[in-house]
């Protein structure tokens, strides 16, 4: 039931396990929906790729490498035809491959698969789509694994919501809630462990870990497991097993994104201290900024044409648009505005070094423009903004809209015309 996603797992950050039934399709994984699917299904999905394509995978020590994917699908479907052969057990991993975005940029125009909603509400990916002309990061993957393989202990990159469409196969999860994190902390150094198993095989350093209370979940072929943000997670596949799977923002956990990029950029600023002294201030943080965006291949300004871009969908939303593309995965409900105003509130007034990061990466571009399309920006987002010469402070964009909807709809045009033009800058 994907109503109840909002309340389980948006509101109260619990996971959630449902039945997928027809809601991926129509698409590239139509196949994989019938109760007759199998690991020959595979077949379909090589041939929309060269022979050449390569994929990236893990080796069973957990190092990264690369595969033929024609090859390791033959190899694949003969092994899970024989699954007693010795050898599956050293075959790579295949994860995290930008499945998505490589059919994209091969020209392919047929949906991949459509998403149902919320899910299709992605900040993220939307954003990745919208930069694709700078960069090629997406946050959409398929994975393709043995009998035994595994993604070892984790929380999702950015403090993003991650969820997993499972089309072949099965997969085991053990998830730790936010709150339990420090149970799985090593009692001396606080480090976490790679892998359950390296902590159940040293509990006399991981003292707290028997307080844990782990959820335990079996996802099987045409089940979705939705996982909050935060969550430390494991999961094993049992048999042949084929899932797509997205991270992903919305305004349920862009907080949570937010707070996890500060502590990145304090964690930068640490790292390179030693150079802090040899440098402009501007310089620095820029320094920073280029670590941060080497670790997840976002830094600060992409958060802010992220925000610019929900602002936008927002606003013409309110003026009575109608919906965006389905790719754009941006559009906000009447509710979204005022709901996540503080967070983006604390980040904009508090965290953001906007003075000093985009001077010095976007020397020739129009700072002034910037600056003020940021202010714009936290206005568009309904936040109550400083009074200026003894002026009010004016109220909640929505309220005003409610109020006053003339006045409000000159505002909500100057909205949609200045995150134009402050993404035109980054474009």
């Amino acid at each position: 039931d994907f109503e109840a996603l909002l309340d389980l797992g948006f509101e109260k950050s619990l996971p959630c396990l449902m039945q997928l039934g027809n809601h991926l399709s129509p698409g590239i994984f139509d196949s994989f929906s019938a109760p007759s699917a199998s690991a020959h299904d595979l077949k379909h999905l090589c041939s929309l790729f060269p022979a050449d394509t390569a994929c990236p995978a893990v080796d069973s020590d957990g190092n990264g490498t690369t595969v033929s994917l024609h090859s390791y699908v033959s190899d694949a479907i003969a092994s899970d035809a024989q699954p007693s052969l010795p050898e599956r057990d050293s075959t790579p991993y295949l994860k995290d491959w930008h499945c998505v975005r490589e059919l994209e940029l091969a020209g392919r125009t047929q949906p991949l698969y459509q998403l149902p909603w919320p899910l299709s509400v992605d900040w993220l990916n939307a954003y990745c789509d919208w930069r694709r002309c700078n960069s090629q990061d997406d946050y959409r993957f398929v994975y393709l694994g043995q009998d035994g393989s595994s993604t070892k202990l984790h929380s999702d990159v950015m403090a993003s919501f991650s969820w997993s469409i499972n089309l072949l196969g099965e997969k085991r999860w053990i998830l730790f809630p936010e709150d339990q994190t420090s149970c799985l902390q090593h009692s001396t150094t606080g480090r976490l462990p790679n892998s359950l198993a390296e902590l159940e095989a040293d509990l006399q350093h991981y003292t707290d870990y028997q307080r844990a209370t782990p959820t335990k979940l079996v996802q099987r072929a045409n089940q979705i497991i939705f996982v909050p943000s935060l969550w430390q997670h494991e999961v094993v596949n049992v048999g042949l097993t084929l899932s797509v799977n997205h991270n992903w923002l919305n305004r349920y956990n862009v907080l949570n994104m937010l707070e996890q990029l500060i502590q990145d950029l304090d964690a930068a600023r640490a790292e390179l201290a030693d150079i802090r002294n040899i440098l402009s201030a501007s310089d620095f943080e820029y320094q920073c900024q280029r670590l941060i965006k080497a670790n997840c291949s976002f830094d600060f300004v992409d958060v802010l044409c992220m925000l610019c871009l929900a602002a936008q969908s927002a606003a013409l939303c309110l003026l009575g648009a109608p919906r965006l593309k389905a790719e754009a995965g941006l559009l906000l409900e009447w509710g979204d505005w005022p709901r996540i105003a503080h967070p983006v509130a604390t980040f904009l007034s508090h965290n953001l070094p906007l003075d000093e990061v985009s001077k010095q990466a976007w020397a020739r571009k129009d700072f002034d423009v910037c600056q003020q399309a940021a202010r714009q920006l936290q206005i568009a987002w309904g936040l109550p903004t400083p009074p200026v010469h003894g002026v009010e402070k004016q109220p909640c964009v929505t309220q005003r809209l409610r109020d006053e909807p003339e006045l409000i709809e000159g505002h909500l045009h100057g909205v949609l015309t200045d995150m134009d033009r402050l993404l035109a800058l980054f474009s």
